[in-house]
């Protein structure tokens, strides 16, 4: 991790997003997650950008977290490119990116049930 043993092991949040005013007002409505630590010392950044206090009904994919040992199971990779590879209309890479993860959930949510 960061080559300290024992009691000088020391461990903090450090990974951080930037943004300008004008940018925040733009998507007022959006969040960053933390990711889980799984084999680094560093964790994912999820920028979601329409799950802000001001959307609440839709938060339900908040209770979704992907479980590491699907990738051992029978169909989880289909389940994933299957719903990674329809496409999106749109002209923007944000919004496509975000509808592609919420459809990955979506498909996961009903597949791992």
């Amino acid at each position: 991790m960061n080559k300290r043993l024992n009691n000088d092991f020391i461990q903090e949040r450090l990974d951080r997003y930037v943004c300008s005013d004008d940018w925040r007002k733009l998507y007022n409505t959006s969040i960053i997650e933390h990711g889980d630590f799984i084999s680094s010392d560093h964790c994912l950044l999820t920028l979601w950008l329409n799950k802000g206090p001001d959307n609440q009904d839709d938060l339900s994919n908040w209770d979704f977290k992907f479980e590491p040992y699907w990738l051992q199971e029978d169909g989880c990779r289909a389940v994933v490119e299957k719903a990674w590879n329809v496409h999106v209309f749109s002209n923007d890479a944000l919004s496509d990116f975000q509808c592609k993860i919420e459809r990955c959930v979506a498909d996961l949510r009903s597949w791992s049930s």
